[in-house]
Formats: C-alpha cells, structure tokens, sequence
C-alpha cells in the first residue's frame, strides 16, 4: 500500500501545479502528506497507517504533533 501512496502523492504534487500544498509549504514532505490524509481527506487513523505502510501508533503520534502554523523568524 505504501508504495500506491507514492504514486497518488506525485499526482496530487503534479495537479497542484509549481507550488503544491502552498499553505502547508513550510511542513516537510512527510508532514504535507499527513495533512492531506488526515485534514484535507478525512482519512481515519487506521486508514492512514494501511495506505503509508506505518505503524497506527505512529500516525497518532505525527497527527498530535503536527503544527500547520510557519514558524516566524525572530
């Protein structure tokens, strides 16, 4: 499954055009990907974990700390 979600994931990137995920571009690619499944998807926890090929412990632990807001330089 892990490697079906590589390909939507390249597709998602080509539809968005020069700059995917515009607002969430500060997140790395990994985090991006959490955020399209889980927020803009809806994607349940165990969905998640069964399309990436990561433990479900592991995706509750990235989705409770995933922060869509960019850091501000100081």
């Amino acid at each position: 499954m892990a490697c079906a979600w590589q390909t939507v994931r390249r597709h998602v990137r080509t539809l968005a055009g020069p700059t995917p995920l515009g607002p969430v571009v500060h997140l790395t690619t990994d985090q991006q990907d959490l955020f399209l499944l889980y927020v803009v998807l809806d994607l349940s926890e165990q969905a998640i974990a069964a399309v990436t090929g990561t433990e479900e412990a592991a995706i509750r632990t990235r989705i409770r700390s995933l922060d869509t807001r960019p850091t501000r330089d100081l």
